[in-house]
């Protein structure tokens, strides 16, 4: 080739690449977002205009994460005691629409201690650390117009709730009252011929009372039915009641306890004195099973305290008892 007619082609190349780097417009690299995980736990996924204090750009000096209090959802103000004692009564009455042993909506063995927990603390609730040797969280609720306050404590064991514990008594002037028929009203569905009705006849039904109080005051008479097969066991407590040679208990004079679990796991009370709160296993190891304690039978029973009606009392002997 020509050596004038190359260079010709040579300079005719390079005028055209530097024609065409002039006319395209430089793309710029898409910015990078921080990904879900770097934002912080307490913002929201809501749609929304960005604060103006967010940045897109990372910080110029990490610093390593600061131990923060998790978020507290109280987005309801603590509630007013007219707001508390409809929300207990509706629970008290309908269950959140479920059975023992589920409890306001909570499933021993199903639903995790956080479900629960966001729900008394979204009402305004103070949850209490109960100090055990066990992982165990309390909340209290009061009807302040019946006098009845109702505690629970929720053993929780790897996140989930393993076990509920529920005290339920009427307090008036600091003084337990029994026999009150709001009580009765309030809390029917756990009366005792409701609950026997409901759940059928128990597997064991077990009394623990004492001749006489030390100190003096009102002597405790225990009634224990234990559903083993449903996970429920449930105490009715109040005084006795000396007549001749015998204590006398009636089932209308009471405050409620009970316990409640996964039934797969097959407790026996024993099992739940180690594991659940307030119920030690001397306390267990004092109960008589009723056919010993009264000389009823476990028929016998169920059908007689089924009956809504019905007002007999229960009696044991004296001397069965310290």
């Amino acid at each position: 080739m020509n050596p004038g007619r190359f260079s010709y082609l040579c300079i005719a190349i390079v005028a055209s690449l530097v024609f065409l780097n002039g006319c395209v417009v430089p793309v710029a690299p898409p910015p990078t977002f921080p990904s879900a995980t770097s934002l912080p736990a307490t913002t929201t996924p809501t749609p929304g205009p960005v604060s103006s204090t967010r940045t897109l750009m990372p910080a110029p000096t990490p610093k390593p994460p600061t131990p923060t209090v998790p978020p507290s959802p109280t987005l309801a103000p603590t509630l007013t005691a007219d707001q508390e004692q409809a929300l207990v009564l509706d629970l008290l009455q309908n269950n959140a629409g479920c059975r023992l042993p589920c409890w306001w909506g909570f499933t021993p063995g199903k639903t995790t201690w956080q479900t629960a927990s966001t729900f008394f603390t979204s009402l305004g609730k103070n949850i209490i650390n109960m100090g055990r040797s066990y992982t165990s969280y309390g909340v209290e609720f009061t009807i302040m117009k019946y006098d009845i306050r109702l505690s629970q404590e929720y053993v929780v064991i790897n996140g989930n709730i393993a076990m509920i514990w529920v005290g339920i008594g009427m307090v008036r002037n600091e003084k337990a009252v029994f026999g009150d028929p709001l009580f009765a009203k309030a809390l029917q569905y756990y009366m005792l011929p409701h609950l026997l009705t409901a759940y059928g006849p128990p597997d064991e039904v077990l009394i623990r009372t004492f001749s006489s109080a030390p100190g003096g005051g009102w002597v405790p008479f225990h009634l224990l039915l234990f559903y083993p097969m449903q996970g429920i066991l449930v105490d009715y407590q109040g005084p006795n009641e000396k007549k001749g040679n015998n204590l006398q208990w009636c089932p209308q004079n009471t405050n409620i306890t009970m316990w409640l679990w996964m039934p797969e796991r097959k407790l026996t009370l024993k099992d739940i004195s180690r594991i659940g709160p307030n119920l030690p296993l001397e306390e267990v190891l004092s109960y008589h099973p009723i056919e010993e304690a009264t000389g009823m039978s476990l028929r016998e029973f169920y059908e007689t305290f089924k009956e809504p009606g019905n007002s007999l009392c229960l009696e044991t002997p004296v001397d069965m008892w310290p």
